[in-house]
């Protein structure tokens, strides 16, 4: 008999969250639910790139990239949101699952730590004077990416991410206008990913000064490092605390 919790229930075509109750769906007496038993497991594996080890999983191709995540979690202690999954070349989104990815059987993910994300407020005509307002924002995060060494994820508007295809002109963008840059994701290319390997540029993000448009680069390796450190003084902190309690009680 299969898990409970793997069967899918289904109703009007849709697949019914466990989350949920059934006045969420609509379902009224007498209604006609259909369950389904739960896909066939798969294995994946996922490589870190920390230490080169790589992890065996069993999961199903409905599963999130979320549930991934989670999976991770359980084996290795490392905390879902400072997780980034990578297939094929492509940075996978949490709410999407495998299957939407042509993530197959005995497949290899690639984890790599994700880099915090740095907001950039940045001029138009800092870019230089000759600008077109043809341009996409495709190939302004192009530009942008070029110009920092870094690569950008998104470039906000009013608080909106602006979609690649459209130019400046279509969103009546002129060259004094102020964007905000979100320096975020690492673009990383598809096929064999050895090589990334201690690549210099994954911690690494730029940040520019609102007030006198200094640069700082930041170094998120040392970052991490730091913050390595200081768990490390809060745990024999803690357990320094710990071993007081014990022996007060003890005596």
């Amino acid at each position: 008999m299969s898990d409970v919790s793997q069967q899918i229930m289904m109703y009007a075509g849709e697949q019914l969250e466990d989350c949920k109750t059934l006045d969420c769906y609509n379902i009224k007496d007498k209604s006609m639910l259909e369950l389904l038993p739960p896909p066939p497991q798969i294995q994946i594996f996922v490589k870190t790139w920390s230490t080169g080890k790589t992890i065996t999983l069993d999961v199903q191709l409905t599963s999130t990239i979320k549930d991934i995540k989670r999976k991770l979690f359980d084996k290795l202690r490392i905390p879902i949101h400072l997780q980034s999954l990578v297939f094929a070349g492509k940075m996978l989104q949490e709410n999407r699952d495998l299957a939407s990815y042509n993530v197959q059987r005995h497949s290899t993910l690639h984890m790599v730590f994700c880099p915090r994300s740095k907001i950039i407020r940045w001029e138009l005509s800092n870019f230089g004077s000759d600008l077109p307002l043809s341009t996409t924002i495709s190939e302004l995060k192009d530009i942008a990416k070029l110009k920092w060494k870094n690569p950008v994820k998104e470039i906000v508007l009013s608080g909106a991410a602006l979609q690649d295809q459209y130019s400046l002109r279509d969103y009546r963008l002129g060259r004094d206008s102020l964007c905000l840059i979100n320096v975020r994701e690492v673009d990383l290319p598809a096929g064999d990913m050895g090589h990334i390997r201690g690549h210099p540029k994954l911690y690494s993000g730029l940040a520019i000064c609102t007030s006198d448009k200094k640069s700082y680069q930041i170094d998120y390796q040392r970052a991490r490092q730091a913050d390595e450190i200081k768990r490390k003084k809060v745990n024999v902190s803690q357990d320094s605390k710990l071993n007081r309690k014990e022996i007060s009680f003890g005596v």
